[in-house]
């Protein structure tokens, strides 16, 4: 074997032998072998994985728009605060949000 390419995994749909679509990751490589390029590639069902990310982001979307509910509860049971008040109004929620795991981007 005198040379090696790869190239990085690709997310793909693949259909399967009983007619199923899944997702999938394909990573691929070619190598030379006695003077032939080969290629070898590794299939790798992500479904799963797909899955587990589908329901963080409708977690996510659900702690922000909770957030949200409670950030409006807040200004309506709270006077007019100055811009130093919201500023540490701010820096709290930013603070809660690194205590609860998320980014205080998605809190707002």
């Amino acid at each position: 074997m005198s040379s090696f390419e790869r190239w990085s995994p690709s997310e793909l749909t693949c259909l399967t032998s009983t007619g199923r679509f899944l997702s999938a990751e394909i990573s691929a490589s070619i190598i030379d072998i006695s003077g032939r390029s080969c290629m070898i590639a590794l299939v790798r069902d992500i479904s799963e994985r797909k899955r587990a990310e589908e329901a963080l982001r409708r977690v996510n979307e659900r702690m922000r728009e909770d957030l949200e509910a409670a950030a409006s509860v807040q200004e309506s049971l709270l006077p007019a605060a100055s811009s130093n008040e919201v500023q540490r109004t701010e820096i709290v929620i930013e603070g809660l949000a690194v205590v609860g795991g998320f980014s205080a981007v998605a809190a707002f």
